[in-house]
């Protein structure tokens, strides 16, 4: 913030690492901090627009590094799937051993997939007058969720049934999967003229973000 002169009271950000030398954000520090305000709340909003909870209890935990594979059951809908999650802070190898994340917690979750780099997503339109597929499928057939490749890669198969009414510019929506009674958050995706009503089948790594953990014995473990 400039102090003095003519420009008294302006901000200036100030680039350093990257080279991008530097460039005025606000005319006045009452200004910066509005908008500052203006887009915690947009960004608290869409927060709480996406993030679709559930219950599941844990079936089975692969460990690798500060990654979990687990696969789950829902507690509302006896359908068991996997997806891959990150547990910062709790490092164990393969075959050890973890206080976190054990077969038979209980988990508070929000499934969502992600296209980056290392495990970009692939998609594909499908017919729109085809009907979604039934709510219970025959597991022996099911491809509304189907895990085919180690670290939780998966063919999904759902509905656009909603698009966001708060925009923070990140490329988002969500993604009804009929069998799972659920809906994922498909992340970084650009698909040209999306609308509700689509039907797509997205091909990639299915995670998801741990809330809550409670252990068999009903102790409880927030995770943030």
């Amino acid at each position: 913030m400039v102090v003095s002169g003519e420009s008294a009271g302006q901000l200036y950000y100030i680039d350093t690492c990257h080279g991008q030398g530097i460039r005025k954000i606000s005319d006045s520090f009452a200004e910066y901090y509005l908008k500052t305000l203006e887009r915690k709340i947009l960004e608290r909003r869409a927060d709480l627009e996406r993030n679709d909870k559930f219950e599941c209890v844990i079936t089975q935990v692969r460990l690798g590094g500060n990654v979990r594979d687990l696969t789950v059951t829902k507690t509302k809908l006896p359908y068991e799937f996997q997806f891959e999650y990150f547990c910062p802070g709790d490092f164990a190898r393969e075959g050890e051993r973890t206080e976190l994340t054990k077969v038979q917690d209980r988990l508070v979750v929000s499934l969502y997939m992600k296209n980056v780099s290392f495990s970009p997503l692939d998609y594909k339109k499908l017919d729109k007058s085809v009907s979604p597929p039934p709510s219970q499928p025959d597991k022996s057939s099911d491809r509304h969720l189907q895990l085919i490749g180690e670290r939780s890669e998966h063919i999904v198969i759902g509905q656009v049934r909603r698009l966001f009414k708060y925009d923070t510019g990140e490329l988002a929506f969500p993604l009804y999967v009929q069998g799972l009674e659920q809906e994922i958050l498909i992340q970084g995706l650009d698909i040209p003229d999306l609308s509700v009503g689509e039907m797509l089948e997205i091909r990639g790594r299915l995670c998801g973000e741990v809330y809550q953990i409670t252990s068999p014995d009903s102790r409880k473990k927030t995770l943030g």
